[in-house]
């Protein structure tokens, strides 16, 4: 698995979000079971809802970042995904951790990718399988999910915003801020997301990820991740 010394998590953070062949290296080298079980691991050992120490967090926070890029990139991502027992640690996750944590985001994220945009029904058939068991209070966070899995409705949308900062804007495909000098693309709907994150969605499917907005043409040509 490609890294830098923390895991393997900066590395193919960085690495994924450069391209899609990138991301095929790092799923063909196997790395996609080793970033679930890094997840994993930390919710077995609590870190994510007790005192964790920084760099644990860190760790799995960068670990589901990669996996959010990678499950926008390919239906392979997805598949290896499902294989290494990533739904039900996605699940875990929305079931244990605090939703305004970065971890809880990062799972909101691949799943609602997943249940919205996947080319194979089977996938999205196993999303749908996975958070049969979740309560609909959990889904009163999880809103965008919720609709895609059929229990939410279209008023639940809202404009993701960033509580830690004033009127910060956040890419609700990946949840990171949109800082001043990354590329951003604002749809017809007014909402914003990273360039690089909305037209990997755009590959898919042709609506805004947050209120459904019909996008008449979706974007085609990938541009490189900004750094």
């Amino acid at each position: 698995m490609r890294g830098d010394g923390s895991g393997g998590g900066t590395g193919n953070y960085k690495l994924v979000g450069q391209g899609t062949s990138n991301g095929d290296e790092i799923r063909e080298a196997g790395a996609i079971p080793q970033l679930v079980a890094m997840v994993s691991d930390a919710i077995t050992q609590g870190p994510m809802t007790a005192g964790a120490a920084v760099d644990d967090l860190m760790v799995a926070e960068y670990a589901l970042g990669t996996l959010a890029h990678l499950g926008m990139q390919r239906t392979a991502n997805q598949e290896a995904l499902c294989e290494a027992g990533g739904l039900s640690m996605l699940v875990d996750i929305l079931s244990s951790v605090p939703p305004e944590d970065q971890c809880a985001r990062y799972a909101d994220s691949i799943l609602t990718v997943m249940a919205m945009s996947s080319q194979s029904a089977q996938i999205k058939q196993n999303v749908v399988d996975a958070t049969a068991e979740l309560p609909d209070d959990i889904f009163e966070h999880y809103r965008e999910l919720a609709l895609f899995l059929g229990r939410g409705a279209c008023d639940s949308y809202s404009t993701a915003v960033n509580n830690a900062g004033a009127g910060m804007l956040a890419c609700v495909i990946c949840t990171d801020e949109i800082v001043c000098d990354q590329p951003s693309r604002t749809l017809p709907c007014g909402h914003s997301f990273h360039y690089c994150c909305i037209t990997d969605w755009l590959r898919y499917g042709s609506t805004c990820p947050t209120c459904r907005f019909s996008v008449r043409s979706p974007l085609r040509r990938r541009q490189p991740w900004h750094t």
